[in-house]
């Protein structure tokens, strides 16, 4: 085993649900990857290596990989199961018995060495970076940029949700001299989250997408989300801030650098408005239009903010305009399905009670011979608001008006019972249960709007539906 110290430490958040992300990369450089850790760690990489995985079950041949300990599981006793997969060798933190072929390299903190390296390769490249966070849209925003820069450009970009304190990390070790921009997308579950992926990322460029209330089993109260995601603004290599002037959170934020401003709101830089007048829902923006693909009243904000980006990185209105209407929405995240007869937003990847007020309103306005109904798991990391939150969710269920309401879990049977006055509610304890009353309580031509947070993964309820 090779040990490797350190003589600087670095506070590396923690993140809850990180470490049952699967997360791999393919180091697309993989001789400068070498030198970089020999460079980082002061300890040769005695073997090549072509990727790097933190779960075992993702490693490919030839793969680093990183024994990381979790809330359900430790890494460091999954080394032999890495080595049977093709694993060459492993970061480590702890003492650990030898495995044949399988080279170990021990460090204080697999995390923290992770971030070094990431951060010593990101400043190998002078480039536009742009950091995106905020409670909603994250995903969907830096999708939108990605296909804007795309049209004249070869951006980098986070991988699928990578934005955490190990997906971060590892989607700037993937980043190139061919790349001509970097977009990556940062989230929080905790205080210090953003500052520390600022300091991996070294953004040029930042944007907040908005502030809700959200995780706020890590941060407590909406005064520090807001003060987590302004912190981004702090970051000592950040040249310009985009402000959203319709998130009242957001509009107030300070930045001692370059403003630009964004919002449906006639004094901003690029002042938004919607236009319904035909049948495609488009977007008016200083006076250019754009078709976007669906009305969902979230994509209309992320590509306000995508947009505003893009022309400030000197991309035509043209190609802006082609890029999103050929935009498609992000899997699970106001995705519109059809099967069976059945019209189904698939909304699952998260819920906080703002991204669902506005995904009621995407269902309450979507065109329909049928029902609408409103199929609702859990929020969760809600900490001591969960209660007040799902009651929230039923109170804005009674502002948009579904025909029916399904809810399962837990805490999402309050919002039942506060629909339960105005509209048929039922609530089930399991999503098999859910998934028979729903099977033979839909109709032909209803729409079903699914959300829930992560961890409900209510994207099965959808697959059972189809299924079925």
């Amino acid at each position: 085993m090779i040990r490797i110290s350190w003589g600087k430490k670095f506070l590396i958040p923690i993140w809850k649900s990180c470490w049952s992300i699967a997360v791999r990369i393919d180091l697309p450089q993989p001789d400068q990857f070498a030198a970089l850790w020999a460079t980082v760690t002061g300890s040769p990489l005695k073997d090549p290596v072509a990727g790097i995985a933190s779960d075992h079950r993702e490693l490919q041949p030839g793969d680093l990989f990183l024994a990381l300990k979790g809330a359900r599981v430790d890494g460091h006793q999954l080394l032999q199961p890495a080595k049977d997969r093709g694993a060459v060798a492993a970061l480590v933190s702890e003492a650990v018995d030898p495995v044949d072929g399988l080279r170990l390299y021990r460090v204080a903190s697999v995390e923290e060495t992770l971030g070094n390296l990431a951060r010593s390769w990101r400043q190998r490249f002078s480039i536009p970076v742009l950091g995106i966070t905020g409670s909603n849209g994250k995903t969907t925003t830096k999708e939108l940029v990605r296909a804007c820069l795309s049209r004249s450009g070869h951006p980098h970009c986070t991988t699928g949700n990578f934005n955490t304190s190990l997906g971060v990390p590892l989607s700037l070790l993937t980043l190139t001299a061919d790349h001509t921009h970097s977009v990556i997308e940062m989230g929080a579950n905790q205080p210090g989250d953003i500052r520390y992926l600022a300091s991996l990322v070294k953004p040029t460029l930042g944007l907040v997408t908005n502030v809700a209330p959200a995780h706020l089993e890590g941060f407590k109260n909406l005064e520090t989300i807001v003060s987590e995601k302004e912190s981004l603004l702090t970051a000592d290599s950040l040249e310009t801030a985009f402000i959203n002037l319709s998130d009242e959170h957001c509009r107030t934020m300070q930045f001692r650098g370059r403003k630009v401003t964004f919002g449906f709101d006639t004094n901003a830089d690029y002042a938004g408005r919607s236009d319904r007048s035909s049948a495609r829902p488009r977007l008016q923006i200083n006076g250019h239009t754009l078709n976007l693909p669906t009305a969902h009243p979230a994509l209309e904000k992320n590509a306000l903010a995508a947009a505003s980006v893009a022309r400030e990185l000197g991309i035509s209105w043209s190609d802006i305009s082609a890029a999103v209407a050929r935009f498609e929405p992000v899997r699970g995240r106001g995705e519109v399905l059809t099967f069976r007869g059945l019209t189904v937003i698939n909304d699952t990847y998260n819920a906080n009670v703002e991204s669902t007020r506005t995904a009621l309103e995407f269902l309450r306005s979507y065109p329909s011979r049928g029902r609408k109904i409103f199929v609702f798991g859990d929020m969760f990391e809600m900490g001591e608001a969960a209660e007040q939150s799902h009651a929230a969710v039923g109170q804005a269920c009674l502002e948009a008006g579904p025909d029916a309401v399904f809810t399962v879990g837990n805490f999402s049977e309050i919002v039942a019972r506060v629909t339960s006055a105005r509209i048929p509610s039922f609530h089930f304890k399991s999503k098999e249960t859910l998934q028979d009353k729903l099977r033979r309580f839909c109709r032909r031509d209803d729409v079903l709007l699914v959300k829930g947070s992560r961890g409900m993964a209510m994207e099965t309820l959808i697959q059972g539906l189809e299924g079925n």
